[in-house]
């Protein structure tokens, strides 16, 4: 008989989960990473979208749709448009002057779901003496809730370059458990457009029911 213990694993639907099943709507997901921005102790968040070509994509989504439904007559049903995705150059910027991340910390602190910083650290403050917003760590995750990719570029203060790293949500949950997911970075020499510090989230295959209600609602 085997004799080596068993593990315990997790497999990476737990991000559907956590998620997409929790952050349903982009006003959720705009709080998440404002939090985030503030326990990084940033001065300023800058959320950035276009309104005008959100509903052009919208509507050009819903109108080969229609005409997908159509040529279908009552055959295989064509994806439900709630689920599907605009194009990846249609994106919702969220961009920071916090402490920002290295290598390292992308790794320890961003990649690792569920992370208690307040037991980490002893404290329910920030190193800037603010108060703790993020708690159960599964912010990180608010994107796929909207958004099939997550970029994130972070620049840590006193370094020269960036670091980026992308997070696809199909790639993941094709994976049957986490120790098989790789996230490849990519050191962004001239900073990636961040100055001295901070961090920008890019989420980008945005899925149509999230926007649906329009930017207005997540203002």
């Amino acid at each position: 008989m085997d004799t080596t213990p068993l593990k315990f694993k997790v497999s990476p639907h737990v991000v559907e989960d956590l998620g997409v099943n929790l952050y349903t709507t982009l006003s959720r997901v705009l709080v998440e990473y404002v939090a985030n921005a503030h326990d990084a102790d940033a001065n300023e968040c800058i959320v950035s979208m276009d309104d005008k070509r959100l509903q052009a994509e919208m509507e050009k989504l819903r109108e080969a749709y229609e005409a997908e439904l159509a040529v279908a007559d009552g055959k295989a049903a064509p994806l439900a448009l709630g689920k599907r995705t605009l194009p990846e150059s249609c994106s919702i910027v969220i961009e920071d002057d916090g402490d920002g991340m290295n290598r390292n910390e992308l790794q320890e602190n961003f990649l690792l779901i569920g992370r208690r910083r307040r037991s980490e650290s002893g404290t329910a403050r920030t190193p800037g003496k603010r108060v703790l917003m993020g708690r159960k760590g599964l912010g990180k995750l608010a994107g796929f809730g909207v958004a099939h990719r997550i970029e994130v570029v972070s620049r840590k203060a006193g370094e020269p370059h960036a670091v980026k790293i992308v997070l696809s949500f199909p790639d993941l949950v094709a994976k049957r458990q986490t120790d098989e997911v790789s996230v490849p970075f990519e050191i962004v020499a001239d900073g990636g457009g961040i100055r001295k510090k901070g961090t920008r989230i890019v989420l980008s295959r945005i899925v149509y029911d999230s926007v649906r209600s329009g930017s207005d609602t997540a203002r």
